[in-house]
């Protein structure tokens, strides 16, 4: 079983390099135009919410969106005004008056699910600058400040323009420097955040991380195992477990070693290197719930092409009445009381979701793989009935052996 080592220190180079949407024609805007996009801030009951506005400006007629729902609205001296509406019913209309780069008014929100009760919230616009257009420059940051959660309200330690680089250090998990003194309290303490310019929600942020090292000979971990690694004898065995074990780094070899090994760890190395992305992705589920890399199925993709098992988005454009192969992460598990034994079953990959019905008769036959493979391949007939997709399954299978397939996560099951 592989160890974890918790608490490692690092010194890393990054190069941030935002791909910026901003228009190119920013850099000529002048400040009597309300063309281009602006971050909205809301007062949402005591909560920061941010928003992005772009804005096209004709005389006193204005266009655009608001967080991506169509806009229409007028400017009259330093007074604007405007409504933007959803696809569904919904609004947004602010009224607002103009200062500089900066709007300050209030915005009514219309919930298309509850129209009757419109809420009104104050709101700050202020203009997204254009893209800073400087040579890139290295920055030698020594960080003092380390926030323990990550938030939009943490004030950036340093301000970079895109395409800079920056070298930094962190301290370990529980806090302490590459020299051993404690910093922070621990849980995962942060260097940074770091602001690039003219970035703005919504932008997508390019970081590369060009070299990533240790520069410290120690780290430490608990001796305790995670708690799906244990059954119920063993848990009882490890009820002392719990105790700090220091471990040696050997930076020219890349392997740590325990401090104190014992007659069975004598032997015993971990190697220090990056996860593997079925490991990130076994570590995402098993800390969040969720992956931001990846999804399971992804990883497996070329394999699962090359034995005729299709993507759920395939489905859609497929010849109802067709025998169809599809494989997913099972998300739900439902066997409702009126649908006469038959099961319900919706798998995900990373196109989306397929439906699969289970006859009672193939529930039967298949019980233990249905209700215990945390990954199917599901082989049936496929149909298209009141504009919804389904595979009737003739045959259910697991998928072991998955990069990732062994990912700690619940599905839902019948409800």
């Amino acid at each position: 079983m592989k160890k974890t080592l918790a608490s490692l220190f690092c010194a890393a180079t990054l190069s941030l390099a935002p791909n910026i949407r901003a228009r190119e024609a920013a850099g000529t805007q002048t400040n009597d135009s309300l063309d281009g996009r602006w971050t909205v801030t809301v007062d949402y009951h005591g909560t920061t919410v941010l928003f992005m506005l772009t804005l096209k400006q004709e005389g006193e007629k204005l266009t655009g969106d608001f967080d991506g729902d169509k806009l229409e609205g007028t400017q009259k001296g330093d007074a604007i005004q405007f409504l933007a509406k959803d696809d569904q019913g919904g609004s947004e209309g602010a009224k607002g008056v103009r200062k500089d780069d900066s709007i300050a008014g209030t915005v009514v929100f219309v919930n298309s699910d509850d129209p009757s009760h419109p809420e009104t919230h104050a709101f700050t616009a202020k203009r997204v600058p254009p893209r800073p257009n400087v040579a890139p420059r290295r920055h030698e940051f020594v960080p003092t400040t380390f926030y323990r959660q990550f938030s939009g309200v943490n004030a950036p330690v340093l301000t970079v323009n895109p395409g800079d680089t920056i070298h930094t250090t962190t301290v370990d998990a529980g806090g302490t420097d590459e020299k051993g003194v404690t910093r922070v309290l621990g849980g995962n303490p942060e260097t940074g955040p770091f602001y690039i310019e003219s970035a703005a929600p919504g932008d997508t942020l390019i970081v590369h991380i060009t070299r990533l090292k240790l520069n410290r000979d120690w780290a430490i971990s608990d001796d305790y195992l995670v708690d799906r690694a244990t059954d119920r004898d063993l848990a009882v065995k490890m009820k002392d477990t719990g105790k700090s074990v220091r471990w040696h780094l050997d930076l020219e070899k890349g392997v740590a070693t325990s401090g104190k090994p014992g007659e069975h760890l004598a032997q015993y190395a971990v190697p220090l290197k990056p996860m593997t992305e079925a490991e990130r992705l076994v570590a995402d589920y098993a800390g969040t719930g969720l992956t931001i890399g990846r999804h399971p199925m992804a990883l497996r993709r070329d394999e699962l092409a090359m034995r005729g098992i299709l993507r759920a988005g395939d489905l859609r454009t497929a010849r109802p009445g067709r025998r169809v192969r599809v494989a997913g992460m099972v998300i739900t598990r439902q066997r409702p009381g009126t649908a006469k034994g038959f099961v319900f079953l919706t798998l995900e990959d990373e196109t989306g979701i397929a439906n699969i019905i289970v006859r009672p008769d193939m529930f039967a036959r298949y019980r233990l793989v249905i209700l215990e493979e945390p990954f199917l391949i599901v082989d049936g007939m496929l149909q298209s009935q009141d504009g919804v997709t389904s595979v009737r399954a003739e045959e259910v299978m697991g998928l072991p052996g998955a990069p990732g397939s062994d990912v700690d996560f619940e599905a839902h099951d019948f409800y």
